[in-house]
C-alpha cells in the first residue's frame, strides 16, 4: 500500500478529514501529505486539519464548521435557515460558543462567532444527525428567542419574518417559545408579536 493509499484510507475512515496527528500516527512523512497538499488532492482548512477533495462526502458544509469547532453551536441565521424559519441566506455561518473557548485558525470571512455563557448554551440546544456527522443547534424555538434578542443588529423585518414563519409551523410550541424568552430576557419584546400573528 502506498503513502498516499494510506492517507486516504485515514480520511476515509473520518468522513473525509484528518488531523496531522493521525497521518503522522499511521508512520508517514509528513512531507507526504504535505505532496498531497500541493497537487490539491488535499486542502488544508486551518492549522494541522485537512479534508480530502477527492470524493464528495455530503453536500452541506455545517459538519465540516462543525468539525472546525468541536463544541461549538449553529445559531441565529444559519439556524434560522435550517429551520426553515427564514429565507434570508447569510454569507456566513453563525456559530455559538462558551466565552471561554478558544478558537483559531478560522476563516473570519466565513464563519462569525458568538461568545455566549454557558448558561445560555444550556438550553435549547439538539444535536442533529447529518450524513457528514452529528452537529449541535439551537432548535426552533430557540432560534426565534435568539433572533428577537439580536434584533437590533438583524433588523426588524427579518425578526417579524422569523416569528411568522415559527408560528406557521404544524410543530410549533408557544409555551417553550415563552420559556425561551423568559430565559433570554426578551418575553416582553416577543409577546405584542406573537398576539398579532398567532
Amino acid at each position: 500500500m502506498t503513502a498516499a493509499t494510506k492517507i486516504e484510507s485515514i480520511f476515509s475512515s473520518n468522513a473525509g478529514y484528518a488531523r496531522t496527528a493521525d497521518i503522522l500516527a499511521a508512520g508517514i512523512h509528513f512531507s507526504q501529505l504535505k505532496k498531497l497538499v500541493e497537487e490539491g488532492t488535499v486542502t488544508q482548512l486551518k492549522r494541522e486539519y485537512y479534508r480530502w477533495e477527492g470524493q464528495a462526502y455530503w453536500g452541506s458544509e455545517l459538519p465540516e464548521i462543525a468539525r472546525l469547532i468541536p463544541k461549538g453551536v449553529f445559531c441565529l441565521f444559519t439556524a434560522a435557515e435550517f429551520h426553515w424559519v427564514s429565507t434570508f441566506q447569510s454569507w456566513q455561518y453563525h456559530v455559538a460558543v462558551e466565552r471561554s473557548t478558544k478558537v483559531t485558525g478560522l476563516d473570519v470571512e466565513r464563519i462569525k462567532l458568538y461568545y455566549w455563557s454557558e448558561s445560555l448554551l444550556e438550553f435549547g440546544i439538539e444535536n442533529i444527525k447529518t450524513e457528514g456527522g452529528n452537529i449541535w443547534m439551537t432548535d426552533p424555538a430557540r432560534t426565534v428567542c435568539d433572533i428577537v434578542k439580536y434584533r437590533n443588529k438583524i433588523g426588524k423585518d427579518l425578526m417579524l419574518e422569523v416569528i411568522r414563519a415559527y408560528v406557521q409551523r404544524k410543530d410549533k410550541n408557544i409555551n417553550l417559545l415563552l420559556d425561551y424568552a423568559r430565559k433570554l430576557r426578551v418575553e416582553k419584546i416577543i409577546r405584542p408579536y406573537l398576539e398579532i400573528t398567532v
